[in-house]
């Protein structure tokens, strides 16, 4: 009972001494970004938290439950590309890290990536491309600016209120859920369904096994959709003039627009139409939506 008590007791005061830890930094570094194009940020397990910095300078704030120098961020300034690597890391389960980067809105590139650590964010960031990439660990920011925006997670979801510019998504096992896009967007997920929302530019969709549903603006582009198995739900504008096609091995397809689609002799399983842009299929000057899916049903309703 004795030794209960003592572990116990042991237990407790670890765990207080590494909460404690964790809310203060053991480093702290202020990086001038002033020569700088290219920032590559690399960290293993650690939740890495993004910042709006309101200064023109990269702020790096480490919080660890072990005070060691050796663990500490590494630096490295190689002309106009600077890297910062997590340091050593010890055997001990014990030990627990979390990250602060504090970004200022800039025109650099920035690649952020975690081995099995989440990637989060609350503010809005600016830069001329953003890289966030995640072995094992979710990727939820609120709202980017850039000129092309990428996120990758092998086994993790991604979400993002917003992005102003053009991005590329790819999951292997997780969620993708964007809320509202200025720009063209390619989104796949192997295992895992896709959501995205006021889509303002063009879309080329797929999943293998999921579902997808998307809500397009009147200054959306060409729209391409792929599902191996599972349903395409999507939203248009009223009056989005565009040419039709869709395919489904087995599903159903569900329109407001039934009556002007048509099966070409030659293939039964798909559809065709002209939609509030003339008689003529494959009007050069119209928008084009193509929608395949292997096992599942596409629905399509008007934006009320």
């Amino acid at each position: 009972m004795k030794i209960f008590v003592f572990a116990l007791m042991l237990l407790n005061l670890t765990t207080a001494y590494c909460a404690g830890v964790l809310d203060n930094p053991v480093n702290v570094q202020e990086i001038d970004l002033k020569n700088i194009d290219d920032i590559m940020i690399s960290y293993s397990s650690e939740k890495v938290t993004l910042i709006k910095n309101d200064s023109d300078s990269l702020v790096i704030k480490e919080y660890m439950s072990e005070d060691d120098r050796n663990y500490y961020t590494k630096i490295i300034n190689s002309g106009n590309r600077l890297s910062i690597e997590a340091g050593r890391r010890p055997v001990s389960s014990l030990f627990k890290a979390r990250i602060e980067i504090y970004i200022p809105v800039s025109d650099k590139n920035f690649t952020i990536k975690t081995s099995s650590g989440s990637i989060e964010g609350n503010d809005e960031y600016t830069a001329s491309s953003v890289n966030m990439e995640s072995s094992s660990g979710s990727i939820s920011v609120n709202s980017i600016i850039a000129k092309t925006v990428n996120f990758k997670a092998s086994s993790g979801s991604i979400r993002c209120r917003e992005v102003n510019g053009n991005i590329s998504v790819h999951v292997s096992s997780g969620r993708i859920i964007i809320g509202s896009i200025n720009g063209n967007i390619s989104a796949e997920a192997s295992s895992g369904s896709i959501e995205l929302k006021l889509i303002n530019g063009a879309a080329d969709v797929k999943t293998s096994s999921g579902s997808i549903d998307c809500t397009f603006t009147e200054n959306a582009g060409d729209i391409s959709i792929m599902s191996s198995s599972g349903g395409v739900s999507l939203k248009l504008p009223m009056n989005f003039a565009f040419n039709f096609s869709s395919r489904t091995s087995s599903g159903r397809l569900q329109t407001p627009f039934s009556n002007k689609l048509f099966s070409p002799v030659s293939d039964r399983d798909s559809v065709q139409g002209v939609i509030n842009g003339g008689s003529t299929f494959e009007n050069q000057n119209l928008k084009n939506i193509t929608i395949k899916t292997t096992s599942g049903s596409i629905r399509i309703n008007w934006n009320s």
